[in-house]
């Protein structure tokens, strides 16, 4: 019987001296790891925002970006959103130009309507960036032509 006493005695206070032990050293692991974790997730924040804003800036030979970054967007489709990313595109340039829209339509219909179609398409769009930027001056083409259904965005930089 005594020895059985002994015996949990030793168990306790192996067990106290294993929670005290790691109450001292695994406190200390735990906050470096929660600390090392925020700082990750700090890091990555800013590192998001910082290139969506460096993004949104052009440099002072902007047209030439401009026209590389218009040309991207146009690619895929032309929605509502991606005309409210050219606009503001255009309105972060540091420069003065000149915006030529041309759209290119070759439906099934006869060609005088395809012009019709192409030269309203054109006036719209046209519409629709002029009342949102403050470009000098943008013209508005529409052909038709073997290409199906495209719209081409040119910018030239006025030199002052």
């Amino acid at each position: 019987m005594h020895s059985k006493i002994l015996f949990l005695f030793f168990i306790l206070l192996s067990i106290l001296l294993i929670s005290v032990t790691l109450l001292f050293v695994g406190k200390p692991l735990y906050t470096k790891q929660l600390e090392e974790k925020r700082v990750a997730n700090i890091q990555t924040h800013y590192a998001k925002n910082y290139f969506k804003r460096r993004e949104q800036h052009t440099p002072i030979r902007s047209t030439y970006f401009a026209q590389k970054k218009i040309s991207q967007l146009i690619k895929k489709s032309i929605s509502t959103k991606t005309l409210s990313k050219v606009v503001e595109v255009l309105n972060n340039m540091n420069e003065k130009a000149v915006l030529q829209i041309e759209v290119y339509k070759n439906d099934k219909k006869s060609k005088k309507e395809n012009f019709y179609l192409s030269q309203k398409e054109a006036n719209r769009l046209k519409a629709y960036i002029s009342k949102r930027t403050n470009l000098a001056f943008i013209s508005a083409i529409g052909y038709v032509k073997g290409k199906n259904k495209t719209v081409e965005f040119k910018l030239k930089r006025i030199k002052s």
